[in-house]
């Protein structure tokens, strides 16, 4: 079974990855495939280095994701709440997934070029 996409223009029913529409012959945009990229360090200054993980093509949009922070703090992070999580038998569990999701979330930014 073929993906499907609407054209921009006419709202045709068209393929994924078809370089025009059927209906109005408009050009339409393809996504670029996403390469395997490797995080690379970007600033090495600071203890806390950011890793680039390359532009990704989202929705027609070119957007930069980027990590910052430090691998060291983050285990600790996880050792505290993984043993609040044993000690308590399992109650702190909520806490400790939204605290590393907020982790996760503070650290990682995405910017448009």
């Amino acid at each position: 079974m073929q993906a499907t996409n609407h054209c921009p223009t006419c709202g045709f029913l068209v393929n994924w990855g078809a370089t025009f529409c059927r209906n109005c012959g408009s050009q339409l945009c393809t996504p670029t495939p996403v390469q395997n990229q490797q995080f690379t360090p970007v600033n090495q200054q600071s203890a806390a280095y950011t890793y680039n993980a390359g532009t990704q093509s989202i929705a027609g949009r070119r957007i930069s994701i980027t990590w910052s922070g430090s691998g060291g703090d983050l285990i600790w992070k996880l050792l505290g709440w993984i043993i609040l999580t044993v000690i308590t038998l399992g109650i702190y569990y909520p806490w400790f997934i939204c605290n590393l999701m907020r982790y996760l979330v503070e650290n990682t930014t995405a910017n448009t070029p």
